[in-house]
């Protein structure tokens, strides 16, 4: 018995000591960019978790569309939040342009990180005003394409079937 507790701990302990020498990498490859160890190789991506999109017809004044969602920003390093300028939100139907809108980013807070060294940094996405509805009154789904600016670089990402809602 005690020969048997002896082997099954030694077996543990080298288990636990040759875990810690040997190096996993946690690497993932998207569409939109690679990352790994937590790294965006590369300039960088957005990567849109989710969208909503609806046009207000609520009376008493004109129509307006608006847009909100999450997405995470990836850069070659951790972003500094300040730094992140927004560009512009395009709307396109089927491929095509048909709306441009200025928005804004907050940081998310809510949203929970891995601890240590990250490239990435959760944001919530809104449409900056009520926007005109020109193109979009008779749209089902859309794409949203953001484009940030971070240090010079062009930042973009996409996201595909979003429904336009209409509230009353």
């Amino acid at each position: 018995m005690q020969k048997l507790l002896f082997f099954i701990t030694s077996l543990f302990l080298a288990g636990f000591i040759f875990s810690g020498c040997c190096k996993c990498d946690e690497s993932v490859e998207s569409e939109t960019g690679s990352y790994a160890n937590n790294q965006v190789i590369g300039e960088g991506f957005i990567n849109i978790e989710g969208a909503e999109a609806w046009i207000d017809l609520m009376p008493g004044g004109p129509a307006g569309f608006m847009f909100t969602g999450e997405a995470t920003v990836a850069a070659w390093e951790l972003p500094e939040f300040d730094s992140l300028i927004c560009k512009d939100a395009i709307v396109l139907n089927d491929g095509k342009e048909i709306a441009k809108f200025p928005f804004i980013i907050e940081k998310n807070e809510n949203k929970l990180q891995k601890p240590g060294k990250s490239s990435f940094v959760s944001v919530r996405f809104n449409s900056k005003e009520r926007n005109k509805t020109a193109g979009l009154m008779e749209v089902g789904k859309i794409s949203i394409k953001l484009n940030i600016e971070y240090k010079g670089k062009l930042l973009t990402g996409i996201i595909d079937g979003v429904e336009v809602k209409r509230t009353y």
